[in-house]
């Protein structure tokens, strides 16, 4: 159901994050992230590009340069802390992790 509210978010923005576009932000990047003690914020994604593509929440969707995945950030407004940050898989979203609640190691195996 997830991945079919997402789907549809993203057809209603009219396209999704491509793939040719270069966010600078990596993998390695998104590892550190999900290790802080302190849970992910839109400032940490400040310096990276994004594709806005929320309809009703606010959501910003990060492709990463160099892996088939990408970080959904999304909450009520960039002004409070967001309600997830997500590490997604391109080819299905429906197969994600939050960041810093699991093992993301085994979810990119």
């Amino acid at each position: 159901m997830l991945g079919v509210m997402l789907g549809l978010l993203l057809l209603l923005a009219g396209c999704g994050a491509s793939r040719t576009e270069h966010s600078g932000l990596t993998l390695s990047r998104v590892r550190e992230l999900a290790q802080k003690e302190a849970a992910p914020t839109w400032s940490d994604f400040s310096e990276y590009q994004g594709q806005e593509t929320g309809s009703g929440l606010y959501i910003m969707v990060y492709p990463l340069d160099d892996a088939d995945y990408s970080v959904w950030v999304g909450g009520a407004n960039s002004e409070e802390a967001p309600m997830y940050v997500r590490l997604v898989r391109d080819d299905d979203l429906d197969d994600y992790i939050d960041l810093g609640c699991g093992d993301m190691d085994e979810f990119l195996n």
